[in-house]
């Protein structure tokens, strides 16, 4: 993580703030899994309505789990792709 962050060196700025959001993002994806704990705890099979309630809302919960999870390695790419690295990217796109 040095090293990265020696590459933002130029950018502390944006660094931080992606840095930031991972954070967050992690903690958003904690709380995700510890309700869908939850969820299968409060499953209840022997009642129809009760278990069909509560499956719908694990689903749900897979799925905001899925969109941090996408959102996780966004931001991971984001920090990933340092000024250096935008600038040859760039310097090679005006060679072609």
């Amino acid at each position: 993580m040095d090293k990265l962050k020696r590459e933002w060196k130029s950018d502390m700025e944006t660094y931080d703030k992606l840095i930031n959001k991972e954070k967050e993002l992690h903690e958003i994806m904690i709380k995700c899994m510890v309700e869908r704990d939850k969820l299968f705890e409060d499953m209840d099979i022997s009642e129809d309505t009760k278990y069909q309630k509560n499956l719908i809302s694990l689903i749900n919960n897979v799925m905001w789990e899925r969109k941090i999870s996408l959102k996780q390695t966004e931001h991971s790419l984001e920090i990933s792709f340092t000024p250096k690295i935008q600038r040859m990217l760039k310097d090679n796109d005006k060679d072609n």
